[in-house]
């Protein structure tokens, strides 16, 4: 699947509605199933859709890959250039938005955990229930 169509598929409005949304000329989406988006065309439809780019590369070629790691390279080049200060207040707020997604996936793990544990006791509860009758 290309990227157009894995966009037709989870976007809530048609292609036209979320190029004017996004600023973009009309067909710009159409036009990627023959020529590279460029990254930065990429992110804003990630972001609006609220899935990942990784999502949307999933299945094509390696260059986009590439430039997805570029990305990642530009990151650690502005954050070399920067003062020991400026580091650590990157640092911190790289922690702190880590840290809200494992709570978030802890928090989910934890339910499921929890509901695991308590369908184990009302399951053991029921067949003590069982046996007494027997």
């Amino acid at each position: 699947m290309n990227i157009p169509e894995k966009i037709r598929k989870i976007s809530p409005i048609s292609l036209t509605d979320l190029e004017k949304k996004l600023g973009l000329g009309n067909g710009t989406i159409g036009k990627w199933k023959k020529s590279k988006p460029t990254l930065g065309l990429l992110i804003k439809v990630a972001e609006e859709l609220n899935v990942s780019v990784e999502y949307l590369l999933a299945g094509e070629d390696a260059e986009l890959k590439t430039e997805l790691d570029t990305y990642t390279s530009d990151l650690v080049t502005v954050y070399q250039k920067l003062n020991p200060p400026n580091k650590v207040k990157v640092l911190n707020y790289a922690y702190e938005l880590a840290d809200e997604e494992t709570s978030l996936t802890a928090k989910s793990v934890a339910k499921t955990g929890q509901e695991k544990k308590t369908k184990d006791i009302t399951d053991l509860e029921m067949l003590k229930r069982e046996l007494k009758k027997s």
